[in-house]
């Protein structure tokens, strides 16, 4: 059986709790097209709008990130903004 992101997900947040260790509380990306490549894995589509399950999160020092939870696991990787009419969008 091969091991795809929908089973390897809750198997290590498990495999934490099992170890009595707290689980991570994300995991982050190296790169935007690892998130992109993270979305088509696990069958999100890739211009999807930001929405509960996957949304851009600003940090303290000014850059943004898309964040997803799957499976209660967050994941995160550097996000690209568009300039749209209504001001920017992240992706």
């Amino acid at each position: 059986m091969t091991d795809d992101i929908a089973y390897l997900a809750p198997k290590i947040i498990a495999e934490f709790k099992r170890l009595n260790l707290v689980p991570p509380m994300a995991i982050v990306l190296g790169s935007h097209e690892d998130g992109m490549r993270l979305l088509s894995a696990i069958g999100i589509a890739r211009y999807m709008q930001p929405s509960s399950d996957i949304r851009p999160v600003a940090h303290p020092d000014g850059s943004a990130w898309m964040e997803l939870e799957y499976y209660g696991l967050k994941f995160h990787w550097p996000a690209r903004p568009y300039a749209t009419k209504k001001g920017y969008v992240f992706t």
